[in-house]
């Protein structure tokens, strides 16, 4: 068995990890980088003499004992339980044997999801961090957030917002297609009340914020690092995304009221980390729009000078040695 101070778990090209891992070597600190897609799903194992154990075997018959892992760092990879090659038993159909061994499974990656997220920089999960959870609890804690409505129906959508201009985006994550040979994105836009059809799908629509400038804000364990997106030119787009060459960043200060709110709103969300953005209108308020556990960091370092790799490895180093369980 190994023993490992971190396990940085990460697909093999992924620049951030690489950073981390080259200031973790700095500070003669103990890791291991591991693919989470090249794990046998079969050779997962949990015990329980009593309390639980979870071991992972590595390509090569190298075993993780996460009982030895101080702290995670991850940034991405998924548990793969292959079902094609499932031998049925007779009187069982194929869609029946396959739809219980995905819910075993499910079951089984969830567990050990949530045991890496106790100490863990990044969130793995089985589905993203719940947006509407986000705003719920973003209110809860007192942020300003966006006046927001779901709804399916058009008339609602009018009466909600009366004569105010409104926007939407995807209630959970944006998705994107191939057409041709152009990637197309489905990303924040302004809506056309007339075109909309009295009855939809239930949808995400908030108010269109006039904005002053936008703020992505990278917390880290109760501290924050933020920057400020301006357009360098007069432009109405609801979507820096859509624009990034075309922004002024500049490092940024939140308030000391936001900072604390946005402490207690991570507390609640149970996240050591994020990648979060706000919007501060014409009348001043910061508006929390969202936090993202996987978000890109580096802009936001570079256009900062905030050395957040070498922050990173610094805090992952600064962890006891050996995990001692908890239980929950």
């Amino acid at each position: 068995m190994t023993t490992i101070m971190v396990l940085l778990i990460s697909s093999p090209k992924d620049k951030n990890t690489n950073a981390v891992i080259d200031w973790l070597a700095r500070f003669n600190c103990d890791f291991m980088r591991v693919d989470l897609d090249t794990i046998d799903f079969n050779d997962i194992q949990i015990t329980y003499l009593p309390r639980p154990k979870i071991l992972l075997k590595l390509p090569g018959e190298r075993m993780i004992d996460f009982d030895e892992v101080s702290y995670f760092f991850y940034r991405g990879s998924y548990l793969q339980a292959r079902h094609s090659d499932v031998e049925v038993p007779e009187g069982v159909s194929s869609k029946e044997a396959v739809s219980h061994l995905q819910y075993e499974s499910y079951t089984t990656t969830t567990y050990i999801y949530q045991q890496i997220a106790k100490r863990c920089i990044g969130l793995p999960h089985n589905k993203p961090l719940n947006k509407l959870k986000q705003l719920d609890y973003a209110n809860q804690v007192g942020l300003k957030i966006p006046k927001s409505l779901v709804t399916g129906s058009k008339q609602e959508l009018q009466d909600f917002f009366g004569s105010q201009s409104v926007i939407t985006k995807a209630i959970q994550e944006a998705v994107f297609y191939q057409a041709d040979d152009k990637i197309c994105y489905s990303r924040t836009q302004k809506v056309d009340l007339e075109a909309l059809e009295n009855h939809f799908f239930p949808t995400m629509f908030q108010e269109a914020v006039e904005k002053h400038l936008e703020v992505r804000t990278f917390y880290l364990d109760g501290k924050t690092y933020s920057i400020s997106m301006n357009y360098a030119q007069s432009n109405t787009s609801v979507d820096y995304r859509d624009h990034y060459h075309e922004m002024e960043y500049l490092p940024f200060t939140l308030p000391t009221e936001v900072d604390e709110k946005l402490h207690e709103l991570m507390q609640k969300l149970h996240l050591i980390s994020g990648s979060v953005d706000f919007i501060l209108n014409k009348q001043g308020e910061l508006l929390f729009l969202e936090v993202n556990t996987q978000g890109q960091y580096k802009w936001v370092s570079g256009y900062g000078g905030y050395q957040l790799d070498k922050e990173i490895a610094t805090f992952l180093t600064s962890q006891e040695q050996n995990f001692q369980y908890h239980g929950n």
